[in-house]
C-alpha cells in the first residue's frame, strides 16, 4: 500500500505522466485501454444529452434570420422569422454585462474568522488588488471571452469555461467551450465526480509546440512528417464544430485505476480522436486531497493508536504506511447555467428550448397573415370563354380608363375575380397574444407602465426591484459561477504565481505571497450585485440612501461611503478622490494645503480674538471715563450740597429748614442713582472679563481637540 500512495504522490505536479506509464513493461497496453475507455465514455455521454443539443440545433434554425425566399405554398412566398428569440438573448446579453463587467474591480474578498490585528483584511485588500489587476492586464482577453459568454448562456442554456494554467505561455487562462464542442453525462450531479470531455481541434504546428514544450508526450507519433501544417484543424477537414472532425483531440476529466490498487484516481487525459492515442495525462488532485486510513503513523503523530483518517500533506516528508480511503478529484471546468431543466437533467435550457415552439407559431401566423395580405392585393380571377380573345392583350395604368368594343353587362358577367379574404384580425390577435407570452417567459418586461411620474425614490426602487426577480434569480446562479471560476483562479495563484512578481505589482513591503493565498482565511466573491442589475436600479438606491445623509451624520455615522456610492452610481467614481479625497490617498500636495487652509483658519481665529480683546478694552476704559464723570458730578453735588444747607441755615427760617430737607432728599436720590449706575457698570466690565478669559480656554480646548484628531 505505500508503495502505491508514493507512486501517486510523485505523480502531483507533473505536467505529463505518460511518459512514467510509457516505462512500464505494459505501459503500451494501459494507454491503449485509457485511450478506448476516453473515447468510448464520450460516446456515452454525447448519446445521453441528444436531446439538448437537438433543442439547440432547432432553436438556431428557428432564430437564424434566414433571408431565402421559401417555395411553399407559392415560390417567393413570406418567410417572415420573428426576432423574439435574439431580442431576448441580446436583451440579456446586455443587461448582464452591464452588472457582471462593470468596473474596473471585479474581485473582492471577504474575511473568514476574527481579524483582531487587522492582519487579514490588509491581505485581502491585496490579495484583490493583485487579481483584480491579473484580470484586466495579464489575462487580456478574459473580458471578451465573458462578454461572449453572457450572449450565448441565454440563448443555449449551458456554456462551460475552462480555468487553467498554461505551461506553455507561463499565465493561467480561461476558455470558453463552445458547443457542441463538449460531452457530459446528464445524469451528472458533480462535475468533480463524473468525465467531462472537451473536444479540440490541433493542427500539426499546435501538437509540435506542445511537444517540444513537454506538455504531450514526444514518443507518441499523431502525424506523419510529410503532413501540411493544417493537418488536424477544422480548415483542413472544412467543419465548423471540433467534434465533427476526424482529427480531432478529447480532453476528458475521467477516472483510471493506473496504480493497480482496484481505486480509480482521477486524471485529466488528452487523446487523438482517430487513433486512440494518449498524448497526456496529468492528476487532478494534490496532497491535501488524498486521505489515508493509518495506526502506527497515525500515532507517531500524536493521533489516538485507534485507525484514524489522516491526509497524506499532514505526513509531510515522513513515510506513509497505510490504507487508501479516497482521493477528493478537482476540476477545471465550470459550469455556467441559465434556466435548470425541470425535468432534472444537467444541462440547463435557454431561451432556444423555452421559445422554440411559440416561435414557430408566431413566424407561422405572421406568415399566413403577410400571405393573405398578399392574394387579398393582387387582383386577378377568371376570365369566360371566348371573353379573352375579345379583349386582346393589355395593360392597364393607374389613373388611366381604357376604351374596349364589350358591352358593359358582358363585361360584368365575363369576369369572375378570385375571392381571396382579408388577413384575418383574429389570426392577428393571437399572433400579438403569443408574442407577449413569449416577452413574459423572457423576462423583458417594460418598465415604464409600472413607474408613476415624480415617484419617490424608494417606491421607483422598489418596483424596480419586483419587476427584475426573475432575472435577479438567473444573474444570482451566474454570480455563483463566477465565483467558484475566482476560487480556481486563486488556486492557481497560490500554485503558480511568482511571490516576487506578486510583491513587485503591488509594490507593498508587507505582501507576503505564502500568508496572502490562504484560501481557508478568505472567500473569494465577484463584486457585482444580482439585485442591481441596471444603472437605473443603483441611481435610485443611491439616491434613497442620500436622502438618510442628514440622520447618519447627526447620530455620528460615517456619511462618506454613501457619498462614494452614490459617484458609484452615477458613472463618476473618478471624482471621488478629486472630490472627497481620503486621508489615505492624499498627496503631499493635498495634505500641505489642508495644513494651510488650517493655519488660516487659526490664523483668522486669533485676529478675531484680539479684535474682540480690543473692542472689550475700549469699552472698558469708555466705561472707566463715564464712572469718573458720575464720580465728579456725585462729588459736586455733595459740594453743591453742603454749600447750599449753609446758606439756608443762615437765614433760620422754618420755611428754609423745609426746603433744605427737600434739596437733601432729592440730592441724595440723585446720589444713590449714581452709586447704582456705577455700581451695574463695575458688574457688566466684570462679565465681560469673565466671557473674554472663557472664550480663550474654549479657544485652547478646541485647539488641542484639532491637533488630537490630526494626529
Amino acid at each position: 500500500m505505500a508503495e502505491n500512495l508514493e507512486l501517486l504522490i510523485s505523480f502531483i505536479g507533473k505536467d505529463n505522466i505518460v511518459d512514467d506509464i510509457l516505462d512500464r513493461e505494459d505501459g503500451e497496453n494501459t494507454l491503449r485501454l485509457l485511450g478506448q475507455q476516453v473515447i468510448e465514455t464520450a460516446q456515452r455521454d454525447h448519446d445521453s444529452m441528444c436531446e439538448w443539443p437537438d433543442m439547440v440545433e432547432q432553436g438556431q434554425d428557428i432564430a437564424r434570420q434566414d433571408t431565402t425566399a421559401k417555395s411553399e405554398p407559392w415560390e417567393g412566398a413570406s418567410n417572415y422569422k420573428d426576432p423574439v428569440i435574439l431580442e431576448a438573448a441580446i436583451t440579456f446579453g446586455d443587461r448582464a454585462t452591464t452588472e457582471l463587467l462593470r468596473g474596473r474591480n471585479l474581485f473582492k474578498v471577504d474575511i473568514v474568522g476574527k481579524d483582531a490585528t487587522g492582519a487579514k483584511k490588509a491581505a485581502s485588500e491585496r490579495v484583490a488588488e493583485f487579481m483584480n489587476w491579473q484580470i484586466n492586464h495579464q489575462m487580456e482577453d478574459w473580458r471578451g471571452v465573458h462578454r461572449r459568454l453572457l450572449y450565448q448562456l441565454p440563448a443555449i442554456g449551458t456554456v462551460f469555461k475552462r480555468t487553467f494554467f498554461d505551461p506553455i505561455d507561463n499565465i493561467n487562462k480561461s476558455e470558453l467551450i463552445h458547443y457542441p464542442n463538449f460531452a457530459v453525462n446528464q445524469a451528472t450531479v458533480s462535475l468533480k465526480e463524473s468525465p467531462f470531455t472537451i473536444y479540440m481541434d490541433i493542427d500539426k504546428n499546435g501538437t509540435f509546440v506542445r511537444q517540444a514544450s513537454g506538455m504531450w508526450s514526444e514518443d507518441v507519433e499523431i502525424y506523419s512528417e510529410g503532413a501540411n501544417g493544417d493537418e488536424g484543424s477544422n480548415a483542413e477537414e472544412d467543419v465548423d464544430f471540433a467534434y465533427d472532425n476526424d482529427e480531432r483531440f478529447l480532453q476528458q476529466d475521467c477516472f483510471y485505476d493506473l496504480d493497480e490498487d482496484g481505486y480509480q484516481e482521477p486524471y485529466t487525459v488528452t487523446v487523438h480522436g482517430r487513433s486512440g492515442k494518449v498524448v497526456r495525462i496529468v492528476a487532478r488532485f494534490d496532497e491535501t486531497s488524498i486521505t489515508v486510513k493509518t495506526k502506527e503513523v497515525a500515532a507517531s503523530f500524536g493521533v489516538d493508536a485507534q485507525p484514524s483518517v489522516i491526509t497524506t500533506l499532514e505526513f509531510g516528508g515522513n513515510e506513509i504506511d497505510g490504507e487508501l480511503i479516497k482521493i477528493e478529484p478537482s476540476t477545471d471546468i465550470t459550469k455556467y447555467g441559465f434556466i435548470h431543466d425541470p425535468e432534472g437533467t444537467y444541462l440547463d435550457i435557454g431561451y432556444y428550448h423555452l421559445l422554440s415552439s411559440i416561435t414557430k407559431s408566431i413566424n407561422s401566423g405572421a406568415n399566413q397573415l403577410s400571405d393573405a395580405g398578399t392574394l387579398a392585393n393582387l387582383q386577378g380571377g377568371y376570365a369566360a370563354k371566348g371573353f379573352r380573345k375579345r379583349m386582346g392583350n393589355m395593360r392597364v395604368k393607374p389613373g388611366s380608363w381604357v376604351d374596349t368594343d364589350i358591352r358593359a353587362q358582358d363585361l360584368q358577367t365575363g369576369l369572375l375575380p378570385h375571392q381571396f379574404k382579408e388577413p384575418s384580425p383574429t389570426l392577428l390577435a393571437l399572433v400579438d397574444q403569443q408574442k407577449q407570452r413569449a416577452k413574459e417567459l423572457t423576462s423583458n418586461l417594460d418598465l415604464k407602465g409600472l413607474i408613476a411620474p415624480n415617484a419617490p425614490a424608494t417606491t421607483t426602487l422598489g418596483l424596480m426591484q419586483e419587476a427584475m426577480v426573475p432575472m435577479s434569480a438567473i444573474l444570482q446562479g451566474i454570480i455563483s459561477a463566477e465565483s467558484a471560476e475566482f476560487k480556481k483562479l486563486f488556486v492557481l495563484n497560490s500554485k503558480f504565481t511568482d511571490p516576487d512578481k506578486y510583491q513587485k505589482i503591488l509594490d507593498d513591503s508587507e505582501a507576503d505571497f505564502e500568508v496572502d493565498f490562504d484560501l481557508e482565511n478568505m472567500d473569494i466573491q465577484p463584486t457585482a450585485n444580482a439585485d442591481l442589475s441596471s444603472k437605473m436600479q443603483r441611481i435610485q438606491q443611491a439616491e434613497s440612501m442620500m436622502f438618510k445623509l442628514q440622520i447618519i451624520q447627526m447620530g455620528g455615522g460615517d456619511s462618506r461611503p454613501i457619498v462614494e456610492n452614490w459617484f458609484e452610481a452615477i458613472g463618476a467614481d473618478n471624482m471621488i478622490d478629486k472630490v472627497w479625497p481620503s486621508a489615505e490617498d492624499m498627496s503631499k500636495d493635498q495634505e500641505s494645503r489642508i495644513q494651510q487652509q488650517q493655519a488660516e483658519a487659526e490664523k483668522q481665529n486669533q485676529l478675531q480674538a484680539i479684535e474682540i480683546d480690543l473692542a472689550e478694552r475700549k469699552q472698558n476704559n469708555e466705561d472707566r471715563e463715564t464712572q469718573a464723570k458720575l464720580r465728579k458730578t456725585a462729588a459736586e453735588l455733595d459740594k453743591l450740597e453742603a454749600e447750599t444747607i449753609k446758606v439756608l441755615e443762615e437765614a433760620e427760617t422754618e420755611a428754609t429748614k423745609n426746603l433744605i430737607s427737600k434739596y437733601t432728599t432729592k440730592i441724595q436720590g440723585a446720589r444713590d442713582a449714581i452709586v447704582d449706575q456705577v455700581g451695574l457698570m463695575e458688574q457688566e466690565r466684570k462679565d465681560r472679563s469673565e466671557a473674554r478669559e472663557n472664550r480663550r480656554e474654549q479657544r485652547e480646548i478646541k485647539k488641542e481637540t484639532e491637533v488630537n484628531i490630526n494626529v
